[in-house]
């Protein structure tokens, strides 16, 4: 298990998923939404893409790490079968850690006393009324929202 760092800010963090490798596969977290992309998850055939949280409306804890995802490998196989779309997809992820992109991850903060969302997609998202950062944190945490990598 371990972290990996890109210009300061953590980029990519593996591990094992259960006992070995073999039982349950590997992990992948941390991966940055692109606004590129509309900070939609990437979708991989063969492969389990994941919010780190489900957003609940009033559970204020469920926003956190929004602007990231997790993609789960199962087998060795099925990493040899997608490999080109998963490291397309942590290049992406990875575009995201530069000096020019990182200001335009997904930032959105949702707590009792404050609430409020920057986006740089084509929605350029900038409020602070809180009912709206929820609706908005429904669009870009909902399961459904992501995009196929071909």
């Amino acid at each position: 298990d371990g972290s990996i760092f890109l210009n300061n800010h953590r980029f990519i963090s593996v591990a094992v998923l259960g006992n070995s490798f073999k039982k349950k596969g590997m992990g992948i977290g941390g991966l940055c939404r692109h606004y590129e992309n509309d900070y939609r998850r990437p979708e991989i055939s063969g492969l389990i893409s994941n919010d780190p949280r489900t957003f609940v409306r009033g559970k204020h804890y469920t926003v956190k790490y929004a602007r990231d995802y997790g993609l789960s490998i199962p087998s060795l196989k099925s990493y040899k079968a997608n490999k080109d779309s998963l490291m397309k997809t942590i290049r992406t992820s990875a575009d995201m850690m530069t000096d020019e992109n990182y200001p335009k991850r997904l930032k959105i903060v949702y707590k009792p006393d404050k609430s409020s969302c920057k986006s740089f997609d084509s929605n350029n998202y900038n409020t602070d009324d809180p009912s709206e950062v929820e609706d908005i944190c429904e669009k870009y945490l909902a399961p459904d929202y992501k995009y196929q990598v071909t």
